[in-house]
């Protein structure tokens, strides 16, 4: 057995990104925070001092939020000249592989954006015989890489060169056929987005409904920190992160007794009683545009709620997605997190924080 002295790892380092202003500019602070992060697996809002929700929060991401799972795809049939016109020009679709993993599997993704991203292991990308480049994560001994298509430029056409060879590559050289989760965010309100399932059901793929789970839970007698957006303090925010997970995850945050070593947390931030909390969760497959949909009306709601001290909105990508924010590229690696969370204040301010997990390997420290 090796002496734990051998090898000294030093954790993974992972980035926090802080974000503050007032409500009245939220909307372009915060669109990058979530009209940018495609792949939304889970979503948590927590309401302090509050015991009856309206229907409208609540519904926000039940109604109409259904999405699909399409069975064993060939990766070419999302590049079909009918599927591109009719679902990636228009509306807003989002495709990711389901079952899996990003750092050993073949993965695909296409975002909003009209970007296919295609993440291969070094065999299948030699076969493929496309251009690509090593994956960010595999630089000095490459055995991962990244193929991007802009299926929206107008040279990638049925007839033009680039486009031939894409497709020829794509149904001759490989044979990569995915789970997908499919959603898609008709450009009109009178158009169905059941219509991408009716389009893949016709093409002789196997196509099922999914629902998004919800739970809501209300506790009683909750001490909530008492935090203010915009003091500046980072180590404030994290408290109040921590916090916020601790409770979501439904830890007893009034057992901080020192003579209790089942749990010994204590806030360090000033509490304060409330009568009632919420806390909702939805779980599934959302698209950023149903999340600002949310996020409007839980900025509605915290305008009209001045006694409130907070509302909070964490939002959990898929962890073996390609992408985290936009096109930049995502790995599991230690936990494949990408998430965010915003606290909204009835005083106009907001704070905003995005986590990703650690980009570099660790390195091995050996004692002397």
């Amino acid at each position: 057995m090796l002496c734990p002295e051998v090898w000294n790892f030093s954790p993974p380092a992972s980035s926090f990104k802080f974000k503050r202003g007032r409500l009245n500019e939220v909307k372009t602070q915060c669109t990058n925070l979530i009209d940018f992060h495609y792949f939304n697996h889970l979503v948590s809002v927590v309401l302090p001092d509050t015991i009856n929700v309206s229907e409208v929060i609540t519904d926000s991401l039940n109604d109409d939020c259904e999405y699909y799972e399409v069975e064993d795809i060939h990766v070419s049939h999302l590049i079909n000249k009918e599927f591109i016109e009719a679902f990636v020009k228009k509306g807003h679709l989002t495709v990711l592989s389901n079952g899996t993993n990003i750092d050993t599997d073949d993965c695909v993704a296409l975002t909003p954006s009209g970007h296919l991203f295609l993440t291969l292991n070094r065999q299948t990308y030699q076969e493929l015989g496309l251009e690509g480049r090593p994956s960010f994560f595999s630089r000095s001994k490459p055995n991962r890489y990244v193929v991007q298509l802009d299926l929206k430029e107008q040279h990638f056409a049925p007839g033009k060169k680039f486009y031939n060879r894409v497709q020829q590559c794509l149904r001759e050289n490989i044979q990569v056929k995915q789970n997908l989760l499919v959603a898609w965010d008709p450009p009109e309100e009178k158009i169905c987005p059941s219509s991408i399932a009716a389009y893949f059901s016709s093409q002789g793929h196997k196509v099922s409904l999914c629902q998004p789970r919800f739970s809501k839970q209300v506790l009683y007698n909750v001490k909530v920190p008492e935090y203010f957006p915009d003091d500046g303090d980072d180590n404030s925010a994290l408290e109040l992160i921590e916090w916020l997970g601790a409770f979501s995850i439904g830890a007893d945050l009034n057992s901080g007794a020192p003579d209790n070593f089942v749990n010994m947390y204590q806030c360090p931030l000033q509490t304060k009683e409330v009568g009632a909390t919420v806390h909702m969760q939805w779980t599934g497959y959302f698209t950023y545009s149903q999340i600002h949909r949310l996020f409007d009306e839980l900025r509605q709601y915290v305008s009209q709620r001045t006694s409130i001290p907070w509302v909070s909105l964490y939002v959990q990508g898929f962890a073996d997605s390609p992408v985290s924010w936009g096109l930049k590229e995502h790995q599991f690696y230690s936990n494949g997190d990408n998430n965010y969370v915003l606290f909204l204040s009835p005083t106009g301010s907001y704070l905003a924080c995005s986590y990703i997990s650690s980009n570099k390997r660790p390195k091995s420290k050996t004692k002397k």
